[in-house]
């Protein structure tokens, strides 16, 4: 929503604050001239345009947001967006005003426990267009590493060889409406093949207990590894489209 930020000639630009947005465009009127034509050369340039668009919907938490040359079309707006992630070359952020989504009050969470891999993510493709506000993937893997934890359901440890499970998380501002919220999440899914289920509670211990799965999944990979070797954590991602296949391919991988 906002930024302030030092440039490497010294320069302060607060991009709420009027009088200093005006004494910018009388300092940097040409940096900012040239930041306008590079957004319009880019935008031109249909391939690229499209690459950047595909690339950045898929992922864009590192690196420069090269995005920011096809998003925007104000040339301190481009400035702004292209800071964010350049780790301080482009110039040092010394404040900056966040979109924040809201935290409602309301929650209830679940674990769906599917019978493959490809029936789990075919829901998540479903999921996509329902009223969630999280979704996290286990593998049989994942979920063996912390079947003995505290918390888990105990038919995790019967779970077939191919099973696959969402944590599936929706919030509301109040109750009726968390309520009919879970009603069109649970209707989605009835197509799918369930083995087995941990129903949508709104208890909070509940609620912890379930995100604490998820969150015990690294430590416990990690402490059953081969003494010597290391842990990887690496983020990819696909298209929701084709995450059936990429899952596979990332069990067979590994």
């Amino acid at each position: 929503a906002g930024i302030r930020l030092v440039l490497a000639d010294g320069t302060r630009l607060d991009s709420e604050d009027p009088a200093s947005v005006a004494a910018f465009h009388a300092s940097h009127g040409p940096l900012l001239n040239e930041l306008a034509r590079l957004g319009e050369h880019t935008r031109a340039n249909t391939a690229l345009a499209d690459k950047i668009r595909h690339k950045y919907r898929l992922k864009n938490t590192t690196g420069l947001s090269l995005n920011a040359l096809v998003d925007y079309t104000e040339p301190l707006d481009i400035l702004s967006h292209l800071l964010v992630g350049s780790e301080g070359t482009l110039g040092f952020i010394s404040a900056v005003t966040y979109n924040t989504v809201i935290d409602h009050p309301h929650k209830a969470s679940a674990l769906i426990v599917f019978p493959d891999v490809e029936t789990c993510c075919n829901a998540v493709t479903v999921l996509k267009s329902q009223p969630v506000s999280a979704v996290e993937l286990l593998d049989r893997r994942s979920m063996r590493s912390v079947q003995d934890k505290r918390g888990m359901p105990a038919f995790v440890r019967e779970l077939s060889e191919g099973a696959c499970a969402l944590l599936i998380e929706s919030r509301a501002a109040d109750q009726p409406a968390l309520h009919a919220q879970l009603a069109k999440i649970m209707a989605a899914l009835l197509p799918f093949p369930v083995e087995k289920q941990v129903d949508f509670t709104e208890d909070p211990l509940g609620n912890a207990r379930l995100w604490a799965i998820r969150k015990d999944t690294f430590p416990a990979v990690g402490a059953v590894r081969q003494t010597g070797t290391t842990v990887i954590i690496e983020d990819v991602t696909f298209p929701v489209e084709q995450l059936a296949a990429g899952v596979r391919r990332l069990i067979q991988l590994f």
